[in-house]
Parts: C-alpha cells; sequence; structure tokens
C-alpha cells in the first residue's frame, strides 16, 4: 500500500505516527511540486511581459531557444550576423516583424536573463522534488515491509494450542510458545 500512498501501508500495519511522518511528507513534497511549478509559469509570463516592453516581442509562438537568443544577443539582426558568422544557417530567424526584437538597453537585458533563468530554477527544481516523492515512495514501501513482518513475528511468538489426530485413534492437544 506505501508503494502506492506513503503511510497507507504503515497504518495498516497499526504505526500511525510512521503514517502520519510519510504520509505528511508526500502532501509536503506535491505541494512544494506545484509550487514549483506555478511559480515557474509566473517568472515565464513576467520575462515574457518584460521582453514585450524592453524588445518589442511578439511572444506568440515563441519557444524557450528563442529567449535563450534574446538573453545573448542586443538584436535579431546582431543574432543572426553571429549564426552566419559560425556557418549555422540553420538557426537564422527570419528578419521580419514576427521574429523581430531589439532591447531599449544592456540592464534590461539583464534583467530579462534573471528572469528567464528564475523560471527555468523553478522548473528544475519541481523536476528534483518529483524525485523525493518517488524516495519516500520506496522508503515508506520498505518500512510498511518491515512493521508487517515484524508485526507477523510478533505474532508467531505467542502461546498456540493445537489439536492433532494419531495415526491409532484418539487426539493430542499441544501447548507451545514459539520464541
Amino acid at each position: 500500500l506505501s508503494f502506492l500512498l506513503p503511510g497507507a501501508g504503515e497504518y495498516y500495519a497499526g504505526s500511525k505516527k510512521m503514517a502520519k511522518i510519510f504520509f505528511g511528507t508526500e502532501v509536503l513534497l506535491w505541494s512544494a511540486y506545484v509550487s514549483f511549478r506555478v511559480y515557474g509559469n509566473w517568472k515565464r509570463k513576467d520575462y515574457e511581459l518584460f521582453a514585450v516592453s524592453h524588445a518589442g516581442v511578439q511572444t506568440t509562438g515563441r519557444d524557450h531557444k528563442y529567449y535563450i537568443a534574446m538573453e545573448n544577443y542586443n538584436s535579431l539582426q546582431e543574432y543572426n550576423e553571429a549564426k552566419l558568422h559560425q556557418r549555422n544557417l540553420a538557426d537564422l530567424y527570419p528578419e521580419d516583424e514576427a521574429h523581430f526584437w531589439q532591447w531599449d538597453s544592456s540592464g534590461s537585458r539583464e534583467k530579462f536573463t534573471a528572469l528567464r533563468v528564475s523560471s527555468d530554477q523553478a522548473f528544475n527544481r519541481s523536476l528534483f522534488v518529483i524525485g523525493g516523492i518517488f524516495i519516500n515512495h520506496v522508503i515508506s514501501g520498505i518500512d510498511a515491509l518491515r512493521l508487517a513482518r515484524k508485526g507477523e513475528q510478533a505474532r508467531k511468538k505467542t502461546i498456540q494450542i493445537g489439536v492433532a489426530g494419531l495415526p491409532e485413534g484418539g487426539f493430542v492437544l499441544s501447548l507451545w510458545k514459539v520464541f
């Protein structure tokens, strides 16, 4: 159960304290994941709006690669000249109004870079949280197995009574304790 929902196996095995710990950790991790994704999207909107205001960009249909190019070059023309110089024709953007950008200052470009990097960092952190969620599931599952085995052994260490039939007829009553 704990491999599916951390804490469920512990609860089933009778360890309500550990169940609360693992389930609480799961809730916190999912909350962190959602928070990082929401924050990353907010920052993405911030840098897109900033680019519209300070570089004259049309944001419709722009991919991440385009925004990286914007932070490294002052204008579309400067970017395309660099790509021509590198003989990298595949990365050229059409020099039209739809792809145009021209930063109003290097300070604006630096602020844009900080906003974009902040967005990327939030998305990267959300991936690390997914790793934490996976680890929480595995550790909780292992802990639930340990608790279940411990409970099974505790049940075996009790006094047991048995009745068995004898081949020559009759019955035997047995009393034993398992250590």
